[in-house]
């Protein structure tokens, strides 16, 4: 019998595939939380905790060197991890990391003074930053797997790797809001506790098995160019045409390259990723249209440099698009949902 593992199966996802489940953006959640846990530690915890105790500046690099100490440790955990159970693998470094959390959290401003504390809080330390290394590899390294191609990826991890990099602000965030002596550690705690519970709905195959029915088809209506691009003016509207252009455009044409109307909403939010999205469904429609002989109006690199620097314009051509194909639809003799 030939046995593989998870890393050795054939992806079978599209980006659009994965971007429409809550398995990518799960793990979006977990990575983005686990990062914020360790520069809550090394920014702000640990800065609070040796000022507090009049420690050395050599006991604070120290800090630092455990930190190195740990990648190696990380990374082969990482590598059984992708061969082996991955998502176990994420809840138990999850748990640790919240178990490390919680005792700074209920002792970490009651241990006494001395080498001891430097000890202690260096070993909760290092299993926190133990974690969320080992997260920052594995997650990366299943979505890599899941798609297969470079394009996919820098869609994916894109959405991934910006959204983490907001976690940035939570350190300066979590210390401001730290107003009893032990809020801080409370902050970290939460936020890893969060990470955890967003892992949890997430299935257990992952990415190796073939991907679940999506998307939902929208019957097409007529909107004003001008009056669509008018309304995106007004707070959330955006949200509501997203999801129903790209509904529409699927009862133009199927495609597992189109995201699903729900997950084309949600990715809106995600920074950066409005010009992929008006681009991507430019792209589909330019397929359509070249199916069904219509000409092309506008060039779709002319939509993503609209949809950057002024996205209402960008919307109104798209819906445009939308409303020609749509009348071309009803004129034909037959169904073409091809």
């Amino acid at each position: 019998m030939d046995s593989t593992t998870a890393a050795d199966q054939k992806p079978t996802w599209t980006w659009a595939d994965l971007l429409s489940t809550y398995r990518f953006w799960g793990l979006l959640l977990f990575y983005m939380l686990a990062g914020a846990g360790i520069r809550i530690v090394m920014n702000s915890t640990a800065f609070y905790l040796y000022r507090r105790y009049n420690l050395r500046p050599a006991d604070y690099s120290g800090l630092y060197l455990m930190s190195l100490l740990c990648i190696p440790l990380a990374f082969y955990l990482a590598w059984v991890a992708i061969r082996s159970r991955p998502l176990d693998t994420l809840l138990f470094v999850g748990c640790l990391q919240i178990l490390a959390g919680g005792v700074l959290m209920v002792f970490g401003t009651s241990l006494p003074r001395g080498p001891g504390i430097v000890i202690v809080g260096g070993v909760l330390f290092f299993f926190v930053y133990l974690g969320s290394a080992v997260v920052q590899l594995v997650v990366p390294a299943l979505i890599a797997g899941a798609l297969g191609s470079s394009l996919g990826f820098m869609i994916a991890f894109g959405a991934l790797y910006t959204t983490e990099h907001l976690t940035y602000l939570l350190p300066s965030l979590a210390y401001a809001l730290a107003e009893t002596p032990n809020g801080l550690m409370y902050v970290l705690g939460g936020v890893l506790l969060v990470g955890v519970i967003c892992l949890l709905p997430i299935r257990q195959a992952l990415f190796t098995e073939e991907p679940p029915p999506r998307g939902r088809s929208l019957e097409p209506s007529y909107r004003g160019s001008v009056a669509v691009a008018l309304l995106t003016f007004i707070p959330f509207y955006v949200l509501y045409w997203i999801y129903r252009a790209y509904g529409e455009a699927a009862y133009l044409q199927r495609s597992r390259g189109l995201l699903s109307p729900r997950g084309a909403a949600w990715i809106w939010l995600v920074p950066l990723m409005g010009p992929i999205l008006l681009m991507t469904l430019a792209d589909h429609l330019d397929q359509r249209a070249a199916a069904w002989g219509v000409p092309r109006r506008r060039r779709v690199w002319a939509i993503f440099a609209w949809s950057v620097f002024f996205p209402p314009v960008a919307i109104g051509m798209l819906q445009g698009g939308l409303n020609r194909l749509a009348s071309h639809q009803r004129d034909l003799p037959f169904p073409a949902q091809a």
